[in-house]
């Protein structure tokens, strides 16, 4: 797992960005802290996550509607995430870690 304090922690920087949240994408999941603190916030709320470190994922997916481990630079978004829809995407410290961003954003 990353050993920053940021990709551990709830991110309130994130969860207030969030306006009435159904179906959350989060980008770079690591221990499922942000989407623990989307629920608490937002009870309502679905949270799938996408992380790099599977045993991240592991400890994420009791919070998590379904999780992924996979490299955003390898992996077919398009085809992992089929049928999926999502009102928010966070990507919080995540982007800066790949090398073809623009294609995963695209």
């Amino acid at each position: 797992m990353h050993d920053n304090r940021s990709y551990k922690g709830p991110r309130p920087d994130l969860v207030d960005q969030l306006k009435d949240p159904i179906r959350v994408l989060d980008v770079g999941c690591n221990n499922g802290a942000v989407a623990r603190a989307i629920k608490q916030r937002y009870p309502n709320a679905l949270v799938w996550g996408l992380d790099i470190n599977e045993q991240a994922i592991n400890e994420a997916r009791s919070v998590l509607e379904k999780g992924w481990a996979l490299d955003l630079d390898l992996a077919n978004l398009g085809e992992v995430l089929k049928g999926c829809q999502f009102d928010h995407v966070i990507a919080g410290d995540v982007l800066e870690h790949t090398v073809h961003f623009q294609r995963i954003t695209g």
